[in-house]
């Protein structure tokens, strides 16, 4: 499912128009994204919890060239855990 596709799916179930439910969905996607850029983590009961987790710096390799070694910088990743009832959820 892709993103206009989710709104669609939205604006079905909650009976909003798809403009509304476009923009409740964009709201909701910032919400997240600046939640984990300012370090927080972002619980949703019964769906799972968004962290923003820090990678240490690590020695890679390039992949146009093989034989040569590169630093691959220091970063942040998103990682999610799904909850328990998201889990059963998915596994039936």
């Amino acid at each position: 499912m892709n993103k206009a596709q989710l709104i669609k799916n939205i604006a079905e179930t909650t009976k909003l128009k798809p403009a509304k439910a476009k923009e409740a969905l964009e709201a909701t996607l910032t919400t997240i994204g600046d939640a984990l850029a300012s370090g927080d983590k972002v619980k949703i009961v019964g769906f799972g919890t968004f962290e923003s987790k820090p990678t240490k710096e690590r020695m890679g390799v390039n992949p146009q060239n093989p034989t040569e070694k590169i630093v691959i910088p220091a970063r942040n990743k998103v990682s999610f855990k799904p909850s328990s009832n998201l889990k059963e959820i998915i596994n039936g």
